[in-house]
């Protein structure tokens, strides 16, 4: 089963002009990896197959459809949860961070995402993160927490729930690079933009909680020409459209240089390298 799982993911992960990729169907594929997937006397090495087997298989939203509509994403959301409870062994953590990269995509589909936030997700990802930010460590798993948190921020609801389980602070630890690994960074700044393009209370969240002195030293520490960079002024200057006082300083950074007008579009973070489709993020949220 793991060799059939495993199999299946170097297939599905190929480019997609690659002669084995289109002969193999979602629906075709899709409902026996989930049983691998559900089953709880499957095999770790076997499940952590199926998941990135089905992670190569959630390449349009049709397929992220059908995999949350057939049971995954509770699984997955206890597998992240195992992942950083006492006791957790390494093979959970490795399991947690494939569970976590397999929900940053399916996120984008909004049905799945609110199964997510049903099933709790933003606190576990929160309580993984912290984690990270106790031992500064960066890993792949962080890089894919903070990734479903940008995804679930593309919806004002889910965006209100990510801010209320707290993750904001965290998001704002994760922007000093670590080992000179940008791709948590990256993720993160996309997800603080996401919040700071939603209401009041988002962007006073982000502004409490040291936004704009977090985002400052990050700058200081990156290359200027980062796309990361660009992002992370975006999201500064959406944030300061909440200030009380009413002092309009969106053209400003922290620092004295300019910042760029607030941002109009969210950032959804997906797998098209792979030949999965770009989904086309939602209009800014006017609540």
């Amino acid at each position: 089963a793991a060799a059939a799982a495993g199999a299946l993911e170097n297939l599905l992960l190929t480019d997609a002009t690659d002669e084995g990729r289109p002969l193999l169907l979602p629906a075709q594929v899709i409902p026996p990896l989930l049983q691998l997937l559900l089953d709880p006397d499957t095999d770790a090495s076997v499940r952590d197959a199926a998941i990135g087997a089905l992670e190569g298989a959630a390449q349009s939203d049709d397929a992220r459809l059908l995999i949350g509509a057939l049971g995954a994403v509770p699984v997955l959301v206890e597998l992240v949860r195992a992942g950083r409870a006492p006791g957790a062994t390494g093979a959970h953590t490795a399991s947690a961070a494939l569970a976590a990269g397999l929900l940053e995509t399916l996120a984008v589909q909004p049905r799945n995402a609110e199964q997510m936030v049903e099933e709790g997700l933003p606190r576990e990802l929160c309580g993984y993160l912290q984690q990270a930010a106790i031992s500064a460590e960066r890993s792949h798993g962080h890089e894919a927490a903070a990734g479903v948190l940008c995804n679930l921020a593309l919806t004002p609801v889910h965006r209100s729930a990510v801010v209320a389980a707290g993750a904001v602070p965290l998001l704002l630890q994760l922007l000093l690079p670590s080992d000179g690994d940008l791709a948590a960074v990256g993720a993160a700044a996309n997800a603080l933009k996401n919040v700071a393009l939603g209401d009041s209370v988002c962007q006073r969240a982000v502004l409490e909680a040291g936004g704009e002195a977090a985002v400052a030293k990050a700058i200081a520490t990156l290359p200027l020409d980062t796309d990361i960079v660009k992002t992370l002024r975006e999201a500064l200057a959406a944030a300061r459209r909440a200030s009380s006082d009413g002092d309009d300083r969106s053209g400003t950074e922290a620092n004295g240089t300019d910042l760029p007008s607030p941002a109009t579009e969210f950032a959804a973070r997906t797998d098209a390298a792979n030949g999965g489709e770009a989904d086309q993020a939602p209009p800014p949220s006017t609540t």
